[in-house]
């Protein structure tokens, strides 16, 4: 897989080579939707001089393909990371009626998110793979996100992408899932409850507590005592009123 960064670098010197005027974010589009596939991003690149001539722009190319754009992906992204359900739903309504592919812009999500999480780790990971525009978007999500809460989103949006393949209302399913990305910052974990109870981390770790616990006998059943026991037995050896009636 060639990085996006070195295919739309390669098609700015094709157009460069060619006298054709292209847009930057035209050829990160092209780059984007070949998937690291350089062949697949030239023969793209001359469908769209084919048939738009010999001025390449980000409009043209989503238009022919498609596309969603980055633009739009962010603001879908940066709603979710932001909790913001209303602005998520009104840009994936604009998007429904504008007539892009339900299942090419969960890729896309999937794919942002998936960078969200590798910005996490390490910047310098997808400054190696993307334009400077869409890193500088990336990072902005990144910031404003936990780790695990930008993990549980690509979690979601994984299993979403095969759902839809196979949904009769996709719009529909993609809403509800907007919907549910959007609230997952809501969601607090046990274990940060409890290191919230414990006063931070000077507090008791989550095992401690499980372990203290199980040492004052909470959550456990009681074993019977000796007295109990003996009644038992006793009871289990007593003839009942019908064995004293009818010795044998």
């Amino acid at each position: 897989r060639i990085p996006e960064a070195k295919i739309a670098g390669h098609l700015a010197w094709i157009c460069e080579k060619e006298s054709v005027e292209a847009e930057p974010a035209a050829l990160a589009a092209i780059a984007r939707y070949a998937e690291g596939g350089l062949r697949d991003a030239e023969s793209a690149l001359d469908q769209i001089i084919s048939f738009y001539g010999e001025k390449v722009t980000e409009a043209d190319v989503l238009t022919m393909f498609g596309l969603t754009g980055l633009g739009p992906i962010e603001t879908l992204a940066k709603s979710i990371a932001a909790g913001d359900t209303v602005t998520a739903l009104a840009t994936s309504r604009d998007l429904l009626v504008a007539g892009k592919d339900l299942g090419k812009r969960s890729q896309d999500l999937l794919r942002f998110f998936r960078n969200v999480t590798l910005c996490q780790i390490s910047r310098e990971v997808i400054e190696n793979e993307l334009p400077a525009e869409e890193v500088e978007a990336i990072a902005a999500v990144a910031g404003v996100m936990s780790r695990a809460g930008a993990l549980a989103v690509l979690e979601d949006l994984s299993g979403l992408e095969s759902r839809l393949r196979y949904a009769l209302a996709k719009d529909v399913l993609f809403e509800v899932a907007l919907i549910q990305l959007s609230q997952l910052k809501e969601k607090v974990s046990l274990e940060s409850i409890l290191r919230d109870l414990g006063g931070g981390s000077s507090g008791p770790s989550a095992e401690q507590v499980i372990a203290d616990a199980k040492a004052l006998g909470l959550g456990q059943t009681p074993a019977p005592s000796a007295s109990a026991g003996t009644a038992v037995v006793a009871r289990a050896t007593s003839p009942t009123p019908t064995e004293k009636a009818n010795p044998e």
